[in-house]
């Protein structure tokens, strides 16, 4: 399922071809193996590596996070099947688009997306799917946190007025939720993420000006008292 290997300029010295990330790289062959995000979410998940509790010594009585349960298989890979070209790939379409018509159909997708993604916030779970984390909460997450401190001003996405913090209730009190999940709070550094599209991106931002962030607790701290999240793992995820 993986795309054919790539050659990089650390793996294959002289290569001159873009860089891209993610990437999965065999560290014994020296091959990079997908620079596919959705292939390499997929993979790992079929790996055992996330025990439900770190007392567990015996690999054979241990139970690990499952992010593609069989029951929701179909629905994962459904909404993934539109998750990345309107959203993952839309916001990206926004920005770099050199037509008038090829914006106006991006963020016509960037919209579309993001009401399909909250009506599945609105359910009566508290993540995308459910009670518990999947694929596609993790798939929808990285470019969510992103959105109103970069693709929307910065790409125009969806329009450049568009703001998951004030269009968009239920979508917002998911990030919130998302935001409190062990580990992501340490997995990743906002205002890094948001500033260098700013810095880098010379024909989006010409002067390189970066805004002034708010931070992620600001923008992420659950203030909701509805649907709080379970204190222990097996309230927040599918094991198998």
């Amino acid at each position: 399922i993986f795309s054919p290997p790539l050659q990089l300029n650390k793996l294959i010295p002289g290569f001159k071809g873009r860089c891209t990330a993610p990437l999965l790289v065999d560290k014994i062959t020296k091959q990079a193996i997908s620079n596919e995000s959705g292939d390499i979410v997929a993979w790992l998940n079929s790996l055992d590596f996330l025990p439900s509790s770190p007392t567990q010594s015996n690999d054979s009585e241990s139970t690990y996070v499952d992010l593609r349960p069989a029951s929701l298989l179909p629905a994962i890979e459904e909404a993934s099947g539109w998750l990345t070209p309107l959203i993952n790939n839309g916001v990206y379409r926004c920005g770099f688009a050199t037509s008038q018509k090829a914006y106006d159909s991006a963020a016509d997708d960037v919209i579309s997306g993001l009401d399909r993604l909250e009506s599945l916030a609105a359910n009566e779970g508290r993540f995308l799917l459910g009670d518990k984390v999947t694929e596609l909460d993790i798939r929808a997450l990285p470019t969510l946190l992103r959105f109103d401190c970069a693709y929307a001003p910065l790409f125009r996405a969806g329009g450049g007025h568009i703001r998951l913090a004030q269009d968009y209730p239920a979508l917002q009190a998911w990030l919130e939720r998302c935001w409190s999940l062990p580990g992501v709070k340490d997995s990743i550094d906002l205002k890094d993420a948001w500033g260098s599209y700013y810095r880098q991106l010379f024909p989006l931002n010409p002067g390189g000006i970066v805004p002034r962030f708010p931070t992620g607790e600001s923008m992420f701290a659950s203030r909701s008292k509805e649907l709080p999240l379970p204190t222990q793992m097996e309230g927040l995820f599918h094991f198998k």
